[in-house]
């Protein structure tokens, strides 16, 4: 069996124009309203030093992907 799992690139989770047809049977419209985050989030504290420092990473070297 085989396991699934996400392409490359937004066209991954975003179809195109020319599989509207699929993406309609996929994909459905909510209202944000109905959107909660996770009751079970194991991470419900963050460290707001470490937070500071990797926005300040982030803006500073932008975000460092490997090469596949």
């Amino acid at each position: 069996m085989s396991k699934l799992v996400l392409g490359k690139g937004l066209s991954a989770l975003i179809p195109s124009d020319s599989s509207t047809a699929v993406a309609e049977s996929k994909y459905r419209t909510i209202p944000l309203e109905q959107i909660a985050p996770n009751p079970q989030q194991p991470r419900q504290q963050f460290n707001e030093e470490a937070l500071q420092q990797l926005a300040r990473s982030l803006k500073e070297n932008g975000l460092m992907q490997p090469w596949l």
